[in-house]
């Protein structure tokens, strides 16, 4: 494996942690606003 390979490889595990984690505070906020509407 290259340099560039592994810069590569370590580049999309960070990508894929950064879009989970997006994804999950996309959902965090959704689940939020959701409830707030039952309350009202």
């Amino acid at each position: 494996m290259t340099e560039l390979e592994f810069d590569l490889t370590i580049f999309e595990e960070l990508l894929e942690q950064a879009t989970e984690q997006k994804a999950a505070e996309f959902f965090e906020a959704k689940i939020k606003l959701l409830a707030s509407d039952t309350e009202e």
